[in-house]
């Protein structure tokens, strides 16, 4: 799937896709799959205040950083499917704030095993961001925080 032409940014959230959550080159349920950190909800990033490429390289401070996919689902998607949007701005470990940082509550650590028909639905909703692939994710520390990205890789091929 590729972005339409009348593409609106405030129209759309950001989900990280998890290279190793996709088989061959299909998003599945697992790319929404709550971690054991997501107490509180599954994070996604308002697309009106972030960049694919600004979620990418926030997620390349966090320890065990992996590659991933910028993947843009539509809010109204999320409303259809019974899903909220909470605001959650992150300020931690000297970053700067990141005011487009949101929370999908409804999905959440404990509602994993509840959840997986949503995350499927999301998965066959998301459309990747071609412009930019998955890179190879340094951590940077904080005293070096000038989040530089390598060369952009290929896409993913469908089979």
């Amino acid at each position: 799937m590729t972005l339409p032409a009348d593409f609106n940014r405030a129209d759309y959230v950001i989900r990280r896709i998890p290279v190793g959550s996709m088989s061959r080159g299909v998003t599945s349920a697992g790319s929404f799959s709550p971690s054991d950190n997501d107490t509180t909800g599954l994070s996604v990033y308002d697309a009106a205040f972030t960049s694919s490429r600004e979620a990418a390289q926030t997620f390349r401070r966090m320890p065990g950083g992996k590659p991933a996919w910028a993947g843009y689902i539509l809010k109204t998607t999320l409303t259809e499917l019974g899903l909220t949007l909470v605001s959650d701005p992150i300020n931690e470990d000297g970053f700067p704030p990141e005011p487009g940082h949101m929370l999908i509550p409804e999905i959440k650590t404990s509602t994993k095993a509840t959840t997986i028909a949503i995350r499927k639905k999301l998965a066959e909703a998301v459309i990747l961001d071609e412009e930019f692939p998955p890179q190879p994710l340094p951590v940077p520390s904080v005293a070096d925080n000038t989040n530089q990205l390598p060369a952009a890789t290929s896409p993913p091929t469908s089979s």
